[in-house]
C-alpha cells in the first residue's frame, strides 16, 4: 500500500465505485459490453471494475483516462461518478498518520 492507506479502505472504497457504476450503467440502460466498447475499454476490464477488482483480490485502481471515458459514455458528469470520500473511507486521517509518522522518523515538520 502506498502512503500508509488502510487496504481495508480501499477495498471498500472500490467496491463503492464498482456499485456506482453499476447503477449508473443500469440508468443509462448500457448491458456492460455496450458501455465497455463505448468507453474504449474490454468488457472484461469493464466487470472487474464493476465488481470492485483489478486482479483477483486486488482493489480496483483504475486510470483517470478510464474514469474520464466512462463517464463520458454514460453521459454524465465525470465527478459524479466516483462515490464521495467521506469519513468512512479516512483516506485523510490515514495520510496524516502516516505523514507524521514520517516526521516523527526524520525529525522534520510536516506541511500540514
Amino acid at each position: 500500500m502506498r502512503g500508509g492507506e488502510d487496504p481495508n479502505a480501499w477495498d471498500a472504497y472500490a467496491r463503492e465505485l464498482g456499485l456506482h457504476l453499476h447503477r449508473a450503467r443500469i440508468a443509462a440502460q448500457l448491458s456492460q459490453e455496450r458501455l465497455a466498447h463505448a468507453a474504449g475499454i474490454s468488457a472484461f476490464t469493464y466487470r472487474k471494475l464493476e465488481h470492485g477488482q483489478s486482479n483477483p483480490g486486488t482493489p480496483a485502481n483504475p486510470r483517470i483516462h478510464t474514469l474520464v471515458s466512462l463517464a463520458r459514455a454514460l453521459h454524465i458528469p465525470t465527478r459524479d461518478l466516483p462515490p464521495p470520500t467521506d469519513h468512512s473511507y479516512s483516506f485523510h486521517s490515514v495520510a496524516m498518520g502516516a505523514a507524521y509518522r514520517r516526521s516523527e522518523n526524520s525529525n522534520a515538520s510536516v506541511p500540514v
